[in-house]
């Protein structure tokens, strides 16, 4: 929905990521700093996959989506 307009909206999606899973414990010895670095978390026999794309998908949307740039008006 368009903060501006309040209409619905279309918004290309594109995610890219690279996620590192590491065994219980090895996320606290990681000192790694280098921006360039995938992200790591503790995998688990727990850890939801559908969870993680989700949050990933959350995460690349925009907080306040606007008509116009890369998203349309919806019709």
């Amino acid at each position: 929905q368009c903060q501006r307009c309040l209409s619905a909206m279309e918004y290309p999606l594109s995610v890219a990521n690279t996620l590192l899973l590491l065994p219980a414990g090895a996320l606290a010895n990681e000192t790694d700093e280098d921006p360039e670095a995938p992200d790591s978390i503790e995998a688990s026999r727990e850890l939801s996959v559908i969870e993680v794309i989700e949050d990933e998908i959350l995460l690349s949307l925009p907080p306040h989506p606007r008509a116009g740039g890369d998203a349309r008006l919806a019709r």
